[in-house]
């Protein structure tokens, strides 16, 4: 992992750092005693949210503070969710409506449940994000999930991801719209057989980097990531969907890609003064009983340490990044050509829990890939 900015002392803060705080902070006190017209946003807001939705079964609730944000009401728990039936949910953005953009959704707590976007789009100034959740066997379900969704105005590190909307054509180039490389090039996708497909991000090939994946759509599949590396210049990805029972299904769905970054394309503590606690990993040990995952595929803000796992059982794991863990949103992707699903089951100061499972609701050890984001901070 190369490291991206000397490490930050906070007794020595450089005169251009104080200038810029207290124009952070002026800025800051301006948006509290504004009036609340300068939070419209205009049509394609650009931006960013998450949150973890923590009541399952209420109709109506606004989810816990210290685990949602809104990049255009940085300092108010302003997104909502509404339950609409069993299993299904919309999340209200406030302010961040636009026909663009990307989602990830992951299941959250100890069972065997999984979370898909449904859909999502725009409600006046509202970005609505539909959510589906399932059991094992594919019948909706009330449970718990973590939701990401960003669209950015320009890119801070390097990035790209798609929404594969055409789950049954050879050879395509996903909407464009909802896609989008750092590198201002058109990402393409692959269909290489029933489920099975690469996606392909120009001027992104490096062996490093970290991916998520979520399957998209009203029906219960799964889908996740497969492998990824540079075929020349082009970073190429390959997904997987899965029906509930293990065999593959032609599905769409989102993906991301990021080298030193978190999901959001919010910039990292370690990069700004005004910053995002982000870390990530490829947990490629899943037997080990504790490990440093590959130091390419891994980041975390303080640069002179390092992500660790450890396991805690069979399918069950514990991964902790040295960045603050006490709120923010964690999405999680199994890895690998099996049909085995990923989600979090919690996470704390002590560290994110992860489990796996098979197809039939079993625990098992797996490879995944795991998310950390937290919510924006001033120096």
């Amino acid at each position: 992992m190369q490291s991206l900015a000397p490490p930050r002392h906070q007794d020595a803060l450089p005169r251009q750092r104080i200038l810029y705080l207290l124009v952070v902070l002026a800025t800051v006190l301006a948006g509290l005693i504004a009036p609340p017209s300068v939070h419209a946003a205009p049509s394609g807001a650009r931006g960013h949210a998450f949150v973890w939705a923590n009541q399952p079964t209420t109709t109506n609730y606004t989810p816990h503070a210290t685990y949602q944000f809104n990049s255009r009401h940085r300092f108010s728990a302003v997104n909502t969710i509404t339950r609409t039936g069993v299993g299904r949910y919309t999340v209200r953005l406030r302010d961040l409506g636009a026909a663009s953009g990307t989602v990830h959704v992951t299941a959250y707590g100890t069972s065997n449940h999984h979370c898909k976007v449904a859909n999502w789009g725009p409600s006046g100034t509202t970005q609505l994000v539909n959510v589906r959740c399932f059991t094992r066997a594919g019948a909706l379900v009330d449970t718990l999930y973590t939701l990401s969704y960003t669209n950015p105005a320009a890119f801070d590190r390097q990035m790209g991801y798609v929404w594969a909307n055409q789950p049954t054509s050879g050879s395509y180039v996903p909407s464009l719209s909802y896609q989008g490389n750092s590198s201002g090039a058109t990402n393409r996708i692959d269909r290489l057989g029933i489920g099975n497909y690469r996606v392909r991000l120009p001027n992104l090939g490096q062996s490093a980097g970290h991916v998520q994946v979520t399957a998209y759509g009203a029906g219960s599949e799964r889908c996740k990531v497969g492998s990824w590396g540079p075929s020349g210049a082009e970073q190429q990805i390959r997904v997987y969907c899965n029906r509930p029972a293990g065999s593959r299904v032609d599905a769409s769905f989102t993906l991301t890609y990021i080298r030193n970054n978190n999901i959001l394309d919010a910039s990292p503590i370690c990069c700004s003064p005004d910053g995002y606690p982000s870390a990530y990993a490829w947990a490629n040990q899943p037997t080990a009983t504790a490990y440093t995952p590959a130091l390419a595929y891994q980041f975390a803000d303080f640069l002179q340490q390092r992500v660790t796992i450890s396991r805690l059982g069979v399918g069950s794991y514990v991964v902790r990044p040295p960045v603050p863990l006490g709120s923010g949103n964690v999405q999680v992707t199994a890895y690998g050509s099996n049909s085995a699903h990923c989600k979090v089951s919690s996470w704390s100061a002590s560290g994110i829990r992860v489990v796996c499972f098979t197809t039939a609701g079993n625990p098992i050890d797996t490879f995944y890939t795991v998310s950390f984001v937290g919510p924006f901070t001033i120096g």
